[in-house]
């Protein structure tokens, strides 16, 4: 990668050097030429990329599957340990406005007292004089999709150590195609033809990142 990075250096310097009159302007022509000529190749090295990302990915899966499967059962213990707060939330609050309801009704035996009320919360001991509606309140923490979850686990571990090596490739990508199209706008066929052969003998970059352990 090194080598890669130093011909995209040497490249940028030699743009901002005054042009010599070696450059020439090129023909709307030539210019799409060029451009479908550096897309062509920008989108290889870009799936190329994407295709070794998810190759790695997918070994990471595997020789993690029981760690991950660990981390989801974990999780899962913390739902469980969710439901059965809330159940025992619930029953504080029916407990709560059940005494709250008895002394009211107590000191409100001659129909004296106003009540003010609004939303849902503050109209809550209705629910006690229907029957117990609010013993019919459910909430249950699932997993909408533990398969999906699991997945999401492994790409997390994985961008977390690996992200930052891919990202430096995906910007050296793109460092490129930048010095390309300054090259093609100043007509520079000498810059154009070296990042041209940097993208084909690309090969080497390519296979560190194949070679790479997860």
């Amino acid at each position: 990668m090194k080598n890669e990075l130093m011909i995209i250096e040497s490249v940028d310097k030699r743009l901002q050097q005054k042009r010599s009159e070696t450059v020439f302007p090129l023909s709307p022509t030539h210019r799409k030429e060029l451009r479908e000529l550096r897309n062509n190749n920008l989108g290889n090295l870009r799936t190329r990329l994407r295709l070794i990302r998810n190759e790695k990915l997918q070994d990471y899966k595997d020789k993690y599957a029981k760690e991950i499967a660990k981390t989801v059962e974990t999780n899962l213990k913390t739902l469980n340990e969710l439901n059965n707060e809330w159940d025992g939330i619930k029953k504080q609050l029916i407990n709560s406005l059940r005494k709250h309801k008895e002394k009211f009704d107590k000191y409100n035996e001659n129909k004296i007292i106003g009540v003010n009320t609004l939303g849902w919360g503050c109209d809550a001991l209705k629910f006690l004089d229907r029957d117990n509606e609010l013993e019919e309140i459910k909430r249950t923490y699932y997993f909408k999709d533990k398969l999906k979850y699991s997945e999401q686990i492994a790409k997390d571990e994985f961008d977390a150590k690996y992200k930052e090596a891919f990202n430096k490739v995906d910007k050296m990508i793109d460092a490129i195609q930048e010095r390309y199209e300054e090259a093609i706008n100043f007509g520079d066929l000498e810059i154009v033809k070296e990042l041209y052969y940097s993208m084909k003998n690309s090969d080497k970059l390519f296979k560190q990142i194949e070679n790479m352990k997860v």
